[in-house]
């Protein structure tokens, strides 16, 4: 993990981002997970030497303004996900055998901002806005059949969410409203059934 943060004129700063990160083995009940440990007997056998955890090196880069009555931010970034360990359906389709498997990378690529405004004591205005591009690196193959997946957004990762919040502390009272828009998102694997946005 490597980063810095570099205060190059009063209130303004840049900074970047780098690490990379290993992901131990979930551990959970019989076929409640994606993990090597919570299949059968079989199953286990079959992986235990080909099995590795799943890595994610991420680098983001980015710039910051905050004075008393400003505050901003963007920065962007890219995750490399690699050997995601996911649940299958392996052997024959006439005797499958149900185990834990890699299958592949996912390549996320992101900008967030936000902007906060006060323009008097206790009153402030929040905005953020983020977009994400996280696709399949990868085909997977379950059963002997390939589910073309490779460039499909990731399942459940909108691409675009939109969050506002209008609050006032007085006296150790805070009051607040907020407003989030969450964009539509991949159900399914192959992108082909959708979830509608939604605020």
């Amino acid at each position: 993990h490597i980063s810095a943060d570099w205060h190059f004129l009063k209130y303004h700063e840049l900074f970047f981002d780098i690490s990379e990160n290993v992901h131990s083995y979930s551990e959970c009940g019989y076929k409640l997970c994606a993990s090597p440990f919570a299949v059968s007997q079989e199953a286990f056998d079959m992986t235990k030497k080909s099995l590795r955890p799943g890595t994610a090196w991420t680098y983001a880069a980015g710039y910051r303004y905050n004075d008393h009555h400003i505050g901003a931010s963007v920065y962007a970034y890219r995750t490399n996900f690699n050997n995601r360990l996911q649940q299958i359906t392996s052997g024959s389709s006439i005797n499958p055998i149900s185990t834990v498997a890699n299958v592949g990378g996912v390549t996320m690529n992101g900008v967030d901002a936000a902007l906060t405004i006060r323009p008097i004591e206790g009153l402030s205005l929040t905005n953020s806005v983020s977009y994400n591009h996280a696709t399949y690196d990868n085909n997977i193959t379950e059963a002997g059949t390939v589910y073309n997946i490779k460039g499909s957004q990731v399942v459940n990762y909108p691409r675009f969410m939109y969050k506002s919040r209008l609050s006032y502390t007085w006296n150790g009272l805070l009051t607040y409203i907020d407003g989030s828009y969450t964009g539509k998102r991949n159900y399914s694997y192959a992108g082909d059934v959708k979830v509608p946005g939604y605020w």
